[in-house]
């Protein structure tokens, strides 16, 4: 049994590099952005927002512009994870 003290060693301590967040239709845009800014608080370097309703994602890195990427585009891992690139359309067909 865990103290309350003792930090859960099934769990990082710290946000994964890449975090993807889907949009429901009950979640508001600046909702998900103050997600997104928690996640870079504690060490995300790329966020990806998935809007299922416009088919399109919104790409957020810290300090820098938002991005959107729609149904020609490719979503790419960049610096963060060098190789990954997902079509945008296919996350939604």
């Amino acid at each position: 049994m865990l103290n309350d003290d003792e930090p859960d060693s099934r769990y990082l301590d710290r946000a994964p590099d890449l975090v993807v967040e889907v949009r429901s239709p009950d979640d508001t845009l600046a909702e998900m952005f103050r997600k997104m800014e928690h996640y870079f608080a504690n060490g995300a370097r790329l966020g990806w927002i998935l809007l299922p309703e416009e088919k399109s994602a919104l790409i957020l890195t810290p300090n820098h512009p938002v991005r959107t990427a729609t149904s020609g585009d490719q979503l790419d891992g960049g610096k963060v994870l060098p190789g990954l690139r997902i079509p945008v359309k296919r996350l939604f067909s």
